[in-house]
């Protein structure tokens, strides 16, 4: 007899408390990431450069955000989403705390253009599409929507957020509030509660177990018993 189907059981199946992990730290890391036109005017007064210097900034962190696109992906191939995001929103609230200490343009293009950036690239949709590929098999595209929202949902709330911030408080003590975030509650969060595959919590994907999945098995083992008969009649 088939297992009754996840969603037909009266309860929410785990998959959607992932989900709400991911948007968590997509939400933020990504929503701190997309605000930085609110820091410019506060950087440029700060740190008394031309508006062309402080663009340099934000040039070299989409730069290094893309090119290291690749490298997150490898490692979250090795490594699993649950480790490489959470590793993200840690090094991401890392870094903008130390940029909140930079006294000048150089300083805050390496803390914030390259280290606060890498983070932001391992706190990525690259991450969080495979834990919606490992979690839902039904549902799985409006999992990848909400996914997507994230970053639209991060930028609604974290621009704003910044330039009241950065009006009240000034651009450092708004760089220390998102990072004390990340560092203190986001991150810890996605580490202990996120599990990168349902088996790692013991269950099954949203929708059943991944055919897919299920014929690589079967032919492995096939492939597995084959090579035990020849083995015996040799």
């Amino acid at each position: 007899m088939n297992k009754q189907a996840p969603q037909a059981r009266g309860r929410v199946h785990p998959a959607w408390g992932m989900l709400a992990l991911v948007l968590l730290g997509l939400l933020t890391a990504q929503g701190t990431r997309i605000a930085f036109g609110a820091f410019v005017p506060a950087w440029r007064d700060g740190l008394h450069a031309g508006l062309g210097t402080i663009s340099l900034i934000g040039m070299v962190s989409y730069l290094f955000y893309g090119l290291t696109q690749p490298l997150v992906g490898t490692l979250t191939g090795r490594f699993g989403p649950r480790a490489v995001l959470s590793a993200g929103v840690f090094i991401a609230g890392a870094g903008l705390l130390l940029a909140s200490a930079s006294t000048s343009v150089p300083a805050l293009l390496v803390l914030y253009g390259v280290v606060t950036t890498l983070g932001f690239s391992a706190a990525s949709g690259v991450t969080a599409g495979l834990v919606v590929r490992q979690w839902f098999i039904a549902r799985r595209g409006l999992a990848v929507g909400l996914v997507e929202s994230g970053f639209g949902a991060g930028q609604f709330v974290f621009t704003p957020l910044s330039l009241f911030l950065i009006d009240v408080y000034g651009w450092r003590t708004t760089l220390v509030v998102e990072g004390v975030l990340l560092v203190a509650f986001v991150g810890p969060v996605t580490a202990l509660l996120l599990r990168s595959t349902p088996s790692d919590a013991g269950h099954e994907p949203y929708g059943g177990p991944d055919t897919e999945d299920v014929q690589q098995q079967q032919k492995s083992s096939k492939g597995q018993m084959g090579a035990v008969l020849r083995s015996r009649l040799l």
